[in-house]
């Protein structure tokens, strides 16, 4: 019962010595190849590609986000080059005209013709950086229609009135010389 079929065979002389050592060493190769073989080549094949398609995707996406930020610098500094060109913003002007910007209170001085001017919407607050020029107001509504990056004010006629019986400083007199 010990001898196996291959040593019956050559008892027999049905079979050579050496072809059984090719038998057993073919049996080895086949071994060592399924264990050296852990993903088909297809599969590594199409994993490289959807690595490689998802980096492709990950770089146009990034491509795009700096293509938008330039775009958007680029029209930044071209409509900064508009208000400098068309700021009406005079050095004698003595008047402060208060608008509101990110929740405080701003002023920029004017003379009295563009204060009724600003009252009329002829003309607008433009705020560049930390600066704030006076700008006709055709430019400021392009600009506003353009991009949310700079500041535009435009005076808009509504103010904020209290009801009579909510003020509680009804019974006190306006001053004449007051402005606001």
């Amino acid at each position: 019962m010990g001898n196996s079929l291959q040593d019956q065979l050559l008892k027999a002389g049905l079979a050579k010595p050496g072809d059984a050592r090719n038998v057993r060493a073919g049996k080895r190769r086949q071994r060592k190849r399924a264990g050296n073989k852990r993903t088909e080549p297809n599969a590594e094949i199409s994993l490289a590609a959807a690595e490689m398609a998802r980096k492709r995707e990950a770089d146009r996406e990034r491509n795009r986000k700096i293509e938008e930020k330039r775009q958007r610098k680029a029209l930044y500094q071209r409509l900064s080059k508009q208000v400098e060109a068309a700021k009406l913003n005079l050095d004698e002007a003595e008047l402060p005209y208060y608008f509101e910007r990110r929740k405080r209170i701003k002023s920029i001085y004017v003379t009295s013709e563009q204060q009724s001017e600003l009252n009329e919407r002829k003309l607008a607050v433009v705020g560049v950086g930390p600066r704030h020029y006076l700008v006709p107001a055709e430019l400021a509504l392009e600009i506003r229609s353009l991009t949310d990056n700079i500041f535009v004010h435009i005076d808009d006629g509504t103010t904020k009135e209290v009801s009579a019986e909510d003020d509680p400083y009804a019974a006190y007199a306006v001053p004449d010389d007051l402005r606001w």
